[in-house]
Parts: structure tokens; sequence; C-alpha cells
């Protein structure tokens, strides 16, 4: 029987096995899909949007997570560390601005 080693892709992901900038940039690069699957979601099926932003927001603490646990063991310059730590913590922020002015908009 063969055993999954945690560096396959998902968990490997989740767990902060693969590099800092496979994690990085593949966040980045689901963000622009997502970005772009929302525009055409807005524009020519408008009822799927609610299910888009459920899959934003688990796309997006899952890439938090994978960010930060990435960043932790990268064993090269410190200001790449810090810098993915930083965008971890200033997405998260503007996600949650995001909702709090959502929330508010409808009031």
């Amino acid at each position: 029987m063969r055993t999954q080693s945690p560096s396959r892709l998902l968990p490997g992901y989740l767990f902060g096995s693969h590099s800092l900038g496979t994690v990085f940039w593949g966040g980045v690069g689901g963000f622009a899909v997502w970005l772009a699957a929302m525009y055409i979601a807005a524009t020519m099926v408008p009822f799927l949007k609610a299910m888009l932003w459920v899959y934003f927001f688990v796309f997006m603490f899952a890439w938090w997570a994978a960010t930060w646990k990435s960043a932790d063991r990268y064993a090269g310059p410190v200001v790449w560390q810090r810098s993915a730590k930083t965008a971890v913590v200033v997405t998260a922020l503007l996600v949650a601005s995001l909702v709090l002015y959502g929330g508010l908009v409808g009031r």
C-alpha cells in the first residue's frame, strides 16, 4: 500500500511543505482566477456569486495559513519571509474591511 507524503499537492500546500514562492504566487494566481470568475458570474450568471464568495473565503484562509507556514520554513533572506507575512496581514485586513463594508452597505 502506497502512502502519500504531506508534500503532495493540496495537503502539502496546506501544511506549508511547498516553497514560499510556489505558495505565494499560486495564491496570487488563484485570486486572479477568482476575480475573472466573479466578473463572469456578475455579468452572465448572477446566482453563482454567493458560491464564488464562499470559494473566496475558503481559498483566502487556506492561502493565509499556507503562506504563513511556508514563510516560517523559508531558509532564504529574511526580507522575503517578512514580506510574505506582511502580505498575509494586509490581505486579511483588506478582506475584513470588505466584509465590514459589505455588511454596512445594506443598512
